[in-house]
């Protein structure tokens, strides 16, 4: 994962006041969760062909995915965003 290693590699080539955020998505509703749900079947073709899980497999995700988007307990979280920035040395602010 290169995410935590963007502000050290920042710095490490002269970049100044180097600063990092960390942003965390939680998907709570419903709604959303059946959207990232619907991946599955969206990219079936694609994972049947590289061989990445077999139909059956893929069905059973489905179906666990849509019983836990149902489930009000249940909190989903996207990939963690790395928001990094610096500045050239010399460089206005």
């Amino acid at each position: 994962m290169i995410g935590p290693r963007l502000a050290s590699m920042m710095e490490s080539v002269g970049l100044e006041d180097v600063h990092e955020r960390v942003v965390r998505n939680p998907i709570t509703t419903e709604r959303d969760k059946l959207f990232l749900a619907d991946l599955v079947p969206n990219m079936r073709a694609a994972m049947l062909s590289a061989g990445a899980a077999t139909s059956d497999e893929l069905d059973q995700l489905h179906a666990d995915l849509l019983s836990a988007a149902a489930d009000n307990s249940t909190v989903w979280h996207q990939a963690l965003i790395y928001q990094v920035s610096g500045r050239r040395p010399g460089g206005s602010s």
